[in-house]
């Protein structure tokens, strides 16, 4: 029996443009950049905690200024609920 990992979604949002390179460090996440804004945000589902601390721990480690983290709020099955930041 194969058990479904469910988890919640949270954007980690950045001041700069990442570049693909950095952005292919967090290959559990998506990267949108904002011109307007000049920010890049980072969508994804993370299952536990220390999933959360270790993508945190690689945005410190490349000197990214963490602007905003935040849970996401629920979406039906079948949806998609990413929010425009």
């Amino acid at each position: 029996m194969v058990q479904e990992v469910i988890g919640v979604e949270y954007v980690f949002v950045v001041r700069a443009r990442m570049s693909d390179r950095a952005a292919s460090a967090f290959p559990e996440l998506v990267a949108e950049y904002s011109r307007a804004r000049g920010t890049t945000s980072l969508f994804g589902t993370i299952v536990d905690q220390s999933q959360l601390r270790s993508i945190m721990a690689r945005l410190d480690t490349m000197a990214f200024e963490i602007i905003e983290v935040r849970q996401l709020p629920s979406v039906a099955p079948g949806t998609t609920g990413r929010p425009r930041i």
